[in-house]
């Protein structure tokens, strides 16, 4: 990487984000649904089936099977065990096929027809044949039991994972098992995408700002960022950046709650030259220009490093403060005092007290300098540092951990909802009262099945 030399003098800054993604209006044909979604049968307990119902104001909450004297969310959670199947798969096939989540007084035709199971384009609801599997608990069974047969055995239908099939009208590949096994349940587009939107709307993955994103199917990495999803184009990049220990790994229709805005397309600390011959360092998401080449010898710029770039690649970046011989620490830099012991960042002349040694964590083992208190003193006091976003926190002698979003603290209801979206324990820091209380309290983090 060209900028490595300067790189290894600096010390890394943290992203600032928050905003909450909004859209989702992209179908992929060739991508319904992760195989892991597809065959998550412990993604809801009976209870959480139970509450989405109830919080939709579906009828199923309290309907009652006539042939087995079973309560529907009940039968439901039994098909996804028995068949190893998301119960939200067949939430979302019920809502499809029959709008018996969402619908509050649904005909008993809905009912006994719940999964849309047996019935074909040419096929008629009154055929002798077809009665077995009339009924709620017959229909949630056997479509559970019709989707696992589909996964387990593809050499005995036509569609195979990989392959391109034309389906009213277009081109489809199939993406992987979970795609394929859904099509051949439905072999139509509009209602394809009628159960990708509705998965979206239910349960698709929401994450804050400052979460770092990995698309499961290509491995692309992508910022969350003021509601949008940025790709870094390469992950050369991100590394720079961010820590990729802490990526999460999501599906493509997770990624496409989100819309793309501008690409990442250079390392942290970049030093990149415009047309007209201004040189700027890129820090964070800001470019700033030095003000003459006495700034740029005083931060020890190896001329080689600079890289040419046009108009379009700069405009896309925001200016920030200009860099001249006066700025002390454009980068940043951690300080010692050496007769207190504390602790401070310093930038462009402001030092950010770190109030606990866990705030250290944003930094990665960065090389700590020395220095007087006098030398300090040079140096204006600002707010105490806090964590980054994306950084995940736990209140010593608690059980409240939280992410951190635009410098807030957004609470997870329970470690279970924290590794639900993707995040690892092993990423928690334990901070004690005076840290947590540096972030204040954002909006609670959104379970994925509510």
């Amino acid at each position: 990487m060209r900028v490595r030399s300067l790189m290894c003098s600096m010390i890394a800054l943290g992203l600032i984000a928050q905003a909450l993604p909004v859209r989702a209006d992209t179908f992929d044909p060739n991508y319904l649904i992760s195989d892991y979604d597809f065959t998550d049968w412990a993604a809801m307990t009976m209870p959480e089936i139970t509450q989405f119902l109830t919080n939709k104001g579906s009828a199923l909450t309290r309907y009652v099977d006539r042939g087995t004297r079973q309560i529907a969310p009940q039968i439901i959670f039994d098909a996804a065990v028995i068949y190893q199947i998301n119960p939200q798969v067949l939430l979302v096939l019920l809502q499809k096929e029959q709008s018996l989540i969402e619908d509050s007084l649904p005909s008993q035709d809905q009912y006994d027809w719940a999964t849309g199971f047996a019935i074909c384009d040419s096929c008629s609801k009154s055929d002798p044949g077809l009665q077995q599997y009339r009924g709620f608990a017959a229909q949630v069974d056997r479509a559970a039991w019709r989707l696992r047969y589909y996964l387990t055995n593809p050499v005995e239908f036509s569609f195979r994972t990989g392959n391109t099939y034309a389906i009213d009208g277009k081109l489809v590949t199939m993406a992987n098992d979970a795609t394929r096994a859904l099509y051949t349940y439905t072999p139509h587009l509009h209602g394809s995408e009628n159960f990708v939107n509705i998965w979206r709307r239910w349960f698709a993955k929401l994450y804050p700002d400052g979460a770092i994103l990995e698309d499961v199917h290509t491995k692309s990495l992508w910022l969350i960022q003021n509601g949008e999803r940025r790709k870094f184009t390469s992950r050369a990049i991100a590394a720079s950046r961010v820590d990729l220990a802490r990526a999460i790994r999501v599906s493509p229709i997770d990624l496409a709650r989100y819309d793309e805005g501008d690409p990442i397309s250079f390392a942290q600390y970049s030093l990149l030259r415009s047309p007209r011959g201004t040189v700027y360092l890129l820090v964070g998401d800001t470019k700033r220009g030095f003000a003459d080449r006495d700034a740029l010898r005083t931060l020890g710029v190896n001329p080689e490093e600079i890289e040419d770039v046009g108009w379009d690649a700069l405009n896309a970046i925001p200016e920030g403060q200009a860099i001249t011989v006066q700025s002390a620490y454009p980068t940043g830099a951690l300080i010692q005092d050496v007769t207190t012991g504390g602790v401070w960042y310093v930038q462009d002349g402001v030092k950010h007290a770190l109030i606990a040694r866990e705030l250290l964590a944003r930094f990665q083992g960065k090389t700590i300098q020395r220095a007087k208190p006098d030398q300090l003193a040079q140096f204006t006091t600002g707010a105490p540092l806090t964590l980054t976003d994306g950084a995940l926190m736990q209140r010593y002698g608690t059980d409240e951990v939280a992410v951190v979003s635009h410098g807030a603290r957004r609470s997870f209801s329970s470690l279970e909802a924290l590794e639900k979206l993707g995040y690892k324990k092993e990423h928690i820091v334990i901070v004690p009262e005076k840290v947590w209380n540096l972030h204040p309290a954002g909006e609670p983090m959104a379970s994925s099945s509510s």
